[in-house]
């Protein structure tokens, strides 16, 4: 048998040459396309995994705070208030901490997208300070002339418990009748405290007393039913709402009212007790930056969220290309546990000062 031509040869081996160059770089890009569409799979599926479980920790904490169920306008449970008490401080302490835990163990930041990256340090990070103020709480005042209870609950009944129907009044009262239960813990830790020798500075004392005493001359709650009542037009027979609006001034006699006297008497005794104090002023912790209203818990994590997203539209629509979205995270997380007012005061700041820069 006669051997191929030598150039039919040398074409068979070019030509196996170029397949081979061909298959090594289409099939390499191939496979890289491949890995590039799986990574990318990947990140999406985790950081949804992510989203989903966000979504879960905002309704645990709303199950276990009917107050800021309440400020979201979520009407469910509106018979009652928060739990004050030690346990339940311990129970969320203990909460959070696992789910400290659990963000670390169920999820692997370097395969979240970068937007789930900044909320799950957000996330960790607000945690971690919660936790920390909490297990620190024997260190912090429950009153002071800005912030409390004797301020901050009076606020939500008018601002956060709206009346749409006959339960819905019937569950504002059930909530007068709560207040007791509701300042009895933060007394008893201000108590406590004075135990210790642990005072607001005694001047601040008088301010506190004399918004007791407002509260209990002006009668806010009693006018805050009663315009509800009337503007929910509920169609109630004059006997239903004289029975509805004696339900709250027998609240108010024999709950609410009662509890403010309460109030008023320990801060005028706790100001006798500061300024007798000789180390007083040394023991006593700053209000600025110790004082806690128990009231005030933090939003859940899913509503700041969405302030967030609003803060950073309205951002960008400022700035433009100048928006730095790094800096614009530095300042949410520098500030995260501030109230929403003032971080938004603070981004319009960070605004100003970025188009300054960008003037110059």
């Amino acid at each position: 048998m006669k051997s191929k031509p030598r150039f039919l040869r040398l074409g068979l081996v070019l030509i196996t040459i170029l397949a081979a160059i061909l298959f090594f770089v289409f099939g390499f890009g191939t496979n890289t396309h491949q890995r590039e569409f799986e990574l990318a799979a990947q990140v999406q599926s985790e950081s949804q995994k992510l989203s989903d479980w966000f979504d879960v920790r905002h309704q645990d904490e709303i199950a276990r705070s009917p107050m800021t169920a309440a400020t979201l306008g979520l009407s469910h449970d509106n018979s009652n208030l928060d739990d004050t008490s030690r346990l339940a401080l311990e129970e969320t302490i203990a909460l959070h901490t696992a789910w400290l835990e659990e963000l670390d163990l169920g999820f692997e930041i370097n395969r979240l997208d970068s937007e789930s990256q900044f909320y799950y340090s957000l996330f960790k990070n607000r945690s971690e300070i919660l936790t920390l103020h909490l297990s620190e709480i024997d260190q912090k005042f429950m009153f002071d002339e800005t912030y409390g209870p004797h301020l901050e609950l009076p606020a939500f009944m008018i601002n956060h418990h709206y009346i749409k129907s006959e339960q819905d009044a019937a569950n504002y009262i059930e909530r007068l009748k709560l207040f007791p239960a509701y300042f009895g813990p933060l007394m008893e830790h201000a108590e406590r405290q004075a135990i210790e020798g642990l005072f607001l500075p005694s001047d601040k004392y008088p301010i506190m007393v004399e918004t007791c005493k407002e509260f209990l001359e002006l009668n806010p709650i009693l006018r805050d039913f009663e315009v509800k009542l009337e503007h929910a037009d509920l169609e109630l027979s004059a006997v239903q709402q004289r029975g509805l609006i004696n339900g709250v001034r027998d609240a108010l006699m024999y709950e609410v009212n009662p509890s403010i006297v309460a109030l008023i008497e320990q801060f005028n005794r706790h100001e006798q007790l500061a300024s007798s104090n000789e180390v007083a002023s040394d023991l006593s912790l700053s209000n600025s930056e110790n004082a806690i209203s128990w009231p005030r818990r933090p939003t859940t994590f899913l509503t700041k969220k969405v302030s967030i997203e609003t803060l950073r539209e309205r951002a960008i629509l400022q700035l433009g290309s100048d928006f730095d979205q790094d800096s614009f995270h530095e300042q949410i997380i520098e500030h995260e546990m501030v109230p929403r007012n003032e971080l938004e005061n603070i981004i319009e700041a960070w605004i100003i000062a970025t188009k300054i820069q960008r003037n110059f």
